[in-house]
């Protein structure tokens, strides 16, 4: 009974939407988030849905203090933003949703899920009935319930269909990643004399850039040596851009007693330094090399042939939960261990080999697919799925 009633107003949703969509000519679409870094995924599809259609594109995120500046500045418009509670009792077209965790929103045609990334982290959860597990990051162990899947690779897409993690047959889309496409568009000479112009100033724009971009967990380089590779980097003829994930912000540095906004200003009296809390996607290109633990955007950093120094935690095999994918990244990277004395040698620009790129090239080919048209691919999806309707109501 419970069953047949759940289908007659999931029925009733689809009547409905497709009957507002035909007499208003707009779809109401519902971006839910965490933080920054989960809207980073979604970005370039809001652009190009908004260009090509008139949907209206809704938003709602996480916040202790309803501090939405983060959002604002990658281009949330600040009267698109839902308290939760609005956007729960809001009947919507669709919801997209990039990270694991989510609130029960009541009234929803269709539920879309974009992948949060590549890198095989081991993570923990409890489900329904109160067991915990321990499973690969990659693959959202709700995934059942969501209409549509967008993933990055094929590989990916092939081993959720295996453990059978869709909801219907067709559920799971090989799309590609979408922020990564202002990498691709940005790599190039021009557009990198116009980046370096717009964020590092005149005196260092000739300096090589080192990006650290550390994540955040018990094994990764800013917890275990983070004040040390700061410390050496302070020591360089360099431009830095900090890039961390956002917990390090907020966090001490080493034993230093400072916070990282601190530590950045006594470190680097000479202002050399740029710290980005929001997307590296834009200025990641500028970059001639980075530093940065087993995570996502070391992955995404191959994409552009350059240096790679990789951080090895004493502990690394507790997060892994694909070893030959980390292996695989660990071919293309100068990799430097916990045990390691650290020091500006260690990061001392060096040219790849041969080898090394051809491991980046099949990085590319493994786990990145449309790289540099992700995101025409994905509102493609949407157009097919008629989540959006460009070619009656587009602009």
């Amino acid at each position: 009974m419970r069953r047949i009633l759940k289908r007659t107003i999931l029925s009733i949703l689809a009547v409905y939407c497709f009957c507002r969509r035909l007499l208003f000519g707009k779809t109401k679409m519902l971006f839910y988030g965490f933080n920054p870094m989960n809207y980073t995924m979604f970005r370039p599809m809001h652009k190009r849905i908004e260009e090509l259609s008139h949907a209206e594109v809704f938003f709602s995120f996480k916040t202790n203090n309803n501090d939405y500046s983060d959002y604002i500045r990658l281009g949330v418009p600040e009267n698109r933003i839902l308290s939760l509670k609005k956007s729960r009792l809001t009947i919507w077209d669709s919801i997209v949703l990039a990270d694991f965790m989510k609130p029960r929103y009541l009234w929803t045609n269709k539920l879309i899920y974009i992948c949060h990334g590549v890198a095989a982290k081991k993570w923990t959860y409890v489900d329904a009935k109160g067991k915990q597990h321990v499973d690969d990051y990659r693959y959202n162990y709700s995934l059942k319930e969501y209409d549509f899947v967008f993933f990055h690779n094929e590989e990916d897409y092939r081993n959720a269909k295996q453990r059978k993690l869709f909801k219907r047959e067709d559920s799971g889309q090989i799309v590609g990643m979408c922020c990564l496409d202002e990498i691709i568009r940005n790599n190039n000479p021009e557009k990198i004399n116009e980046i370096k112009i717009k964020y590092i100033a005149p005196e260092y724009r000739e300096k090589k850039v080192v990006l650290y971009a550390p994540t955040w967990d018990e094994t990764a380089s800013f917890k275990r040596k983070g004040e040390e590779i700061l410390d050496a980097l302070s020591t360089m003829d360099c431009f830095l851009i900090m890039k961390p994930h956002p917990l390090c912000i907020t966090s001490m540095v080493g034993t230093s007693g400072l916070d990282l906004v601190t530590f950045l200003k006594e470190k680097f009296p000479k202002k050399n330094y740029l710290l980005i809390t929001d997307t590296p996607y834009e200025i990641m290109p500028v970059a001639d090399m980075m530093i940065s633990d087993f995570s996502s955007i070391s992955f995404e950093f191959t994409l552009l042939r350059k240096p790679l120094y990789l951080f090895e935690g004493n502990e690394i095999q507790q997060k892994i939960a694909d070893n030959d994918q980390y292996e695989m990244l660990k071919k293309c990277c100068f990799v430097f261990k916990e045990t390691d004395s650290i020091n500006r040698n260690i990061f001392k620009y060096e040219e790849l080999s041969h080898d090394r790129i051809e491991e980046m090239e099949n990085i590319q080919r493994k786990y990145f697919s449309n790289a540099g048209h992700a995101t025409e691919v994905a509102v493609n999806k949407l157009i097919e799925r008629k989540i959006i309707n460009p070619d009656r109501y587009g602009h």
